[in-house]
């Protein structure tokens, strides 16, 4: 845990994905998908003008996306890995 504080919200996390599930419309789940790399980012980066602003806008805001999912993943994991995983 960050900081080495306890966390008392299983419960009411543990309820609300139960009441967001049961809320859902069908269809509404996906199923995963493959995850996005690198070589993702270097297809996109070739196939985009990058003298084009909405191109450039669009590679930004996917690199931008890209890098911030990867941190997220460095900050939660040990949260999602000891607290997610038994309320699933």
């Amino acid at each position: 845990m960050p900081y080495s504080m306890p966390w008392h919200g299983a419960t009411h996390l543990k309820r609300a994905i139960q009441g967001s599930k049961s809320n859902a419309p069908p269809g509404a789940s996906l199923s995963k998908q493959a995850p996005v790399t690198l070589a993702h980012l270097h297809t996109l980066h070739s196939s985009l003008d990058l003298n084009n602003t909405f191109d450039t806008a669009v590679f930004m805001m996917a690199t931008v996306a890209f890098w911030c999912q990867c941190r997220l993943a460095e900050v939660v994991s040990i949260t999602l890995q000891s607290h997610i995983t038994h309320l699933l």
